[in-house]
């Protein structure tokens, strides 16, 4: 989520919400991984659904890879914003 609003900012120059940043790089398809954010997204939102959920627990110790693969997209739009300073 941190990542989607860094993206987020980095496009528009405005800051929202967590949650909103990562449904809007989700629309934007800017995510390596959509189905990844988006359920991390509706556990977000209702987390009274997931916190006995074994099964979400443990994808979420499993996100590691996702998690860099988006990363990855932030460093781009790093490495391309001081570019397109420079």
């Amino acid at each position: 989520m941190d990542i989607a609003r860094c993206l987020y900012t980095i496009r528009t120059g405005k800051i929202i919400a967590k949650t909103a940043a990562a449904e809007w790089t989700i629309r934007e398809k800017m995510t390596p991984n959509i189905s990844v954010l988006q359920r991390a997204v509706e556990i977000r939102k209702n987390p009274h659904l997931y916190k006995a959920d074994k099964g979400a627990l443990d994808r979420a110790a499993s996100l590691g890879p996702h998690i860099q693969e988006y990363a990855d997209v932030l460093e781009a739009e790093l490495i391309i914003g001081c570019k397109t300073k420079n």
